[in-house]
């Protein structure tokens, strides 16, 4: 049996406007599939968790505009 591994990244973004830009391009300018969870954090903030079927290039990541907060250290994430 093969599992395909899953790529987690999260990002946090200091406006809605910029959580959405962001989520309608990963999924229709990107092709990225998986799930995505949004959600507003206590301090007004929006956080975006990312799990892709498929690693996201380092370039991508990088040209998003929510900071990364978190990419697990088990080999999973964005090529960083």
């Amino acid at each position: 049996m093969e599992l395909n591994a899953l790529y987690h990244l999260t990002l946090e973004f200091d406006s809605e406007p910029d959580l959405r830009e962001t989520t309608g391009n990963l999924l229709n300018v990107h092709g990225v599939t998986g799930e995505l969870n949004c959600r507003r954090l206590a301090d007004g903030c929006w956080r975006l968790e990312v799990v892709a079927e498929h690693q996201l290039g380092e370039g991508l990541v990088q040209k998003l505009k929510g900071r990364v907060v978190a990419v697990p250290g088990n080999g999973a994430g964005a090529g960083a």
